[in-house]
């Protein structure tokens, strides 16, 4: 599975997505919303408070995220 998260998230709890999403690879996004690492379309993605209040402050950042989101659930 491929899965999408702030690069800061998934620092955060590395040592948790490691022991838990073994095999799965991530596709991890930086600050602006861009991807930071990984490829390919992400089977999830994990909305974290960051990237909510990332999206409410900024308009562009909502739009870049907005269209991974559609990418995800439309294909």
């Amino acid at each position: 599975m491929k899965i999408c998260v702030s690069k800061s998230t998934y620092d955060s709890f590395k040592s948790d997505f490691d022991r838990t999403c073994q095999g799965d690879d991530f596709i991890l996004l930086d600050s602006e919303g861009e991807i930071a690492s990984g490829e390919g379309k992400p089977d999830v993605a994990f909305i974290s408070y960051e990237l909510m209040f990332k999206s409410l402050r900024s308009e562009e950042f909502f739009h870049k995220y907005l269209e991974l989101i559609k990418i995800i659930c439309i294909g």
